[in-house]
């Protein structure tokens, strides 16, 4: 309680203790950074920056009043990074393209891959289940198959 000089120690009694928390969340920030990307062996910094502006008197006297002062916290992290990905422009030049099966290759074609049209090629119904796994067409019944015939 009361007044206190400021210095790092009595930094945590200033309202509150909010400077305090703000540069203890920030070393928590670069901690966390540096356990996820422990091969990026690139510095990581801290700074906590205090700017102190004289505010004078009221009467015109010229005569010191008080300190506007106002502290920054300030983390240094590495920015993340991802590798190179090739994208082929859209036709229409407002969008890139890439694959997900081949982020190497935007131009990598795939397979059409329809299960209601193969089963129709097939021979089937468009009622005859698909395997959703395969692909293949389960239980397709025979339509020549004379009604007579048992198969056992």
């Amino acid at each position: 309680m009361g007044a206190h000089n400021l210095t790092l120690h009595s930094i945590q009694h200033l309202d509150g203790g909010k400077v305090d928390v703000a540069f203890t969340h920030a070393v928590a920030q670069v901690v966390a950074d540096i356990k996820d990307r422990p091969g990026d062996k690139t510095k990581r910094t801290v700074t906590l920056t205090l700017s102190a502006t004289p505010t004078l008197a009221d009467d015109g006297s010229g005569v010191l009043d008080t300190i506007e002062t106002r502290f920054q916290v300030k983390t240094g992290i590495p920015v993340r990074k991802s590798r190179g990905y090739p994208m082929a422009p859209r036709q229409d030049g407002k969008a890139m393209l890439f694959q997900e099966e081949d982020p190497n290759n935007p131009h990598q074609q795939t397979f059409p891959y329809d299960p209601v049209a193969k089963a129709g090629e097939a021979g089937g119904d468009e009622d005859d289940e698909i395997d959703q796994d395969t692909g293949e067409v389960i239980g397709a019944a025979d339509d020549d198959a004379d009604d007579d015939e048992v198969n056992i």
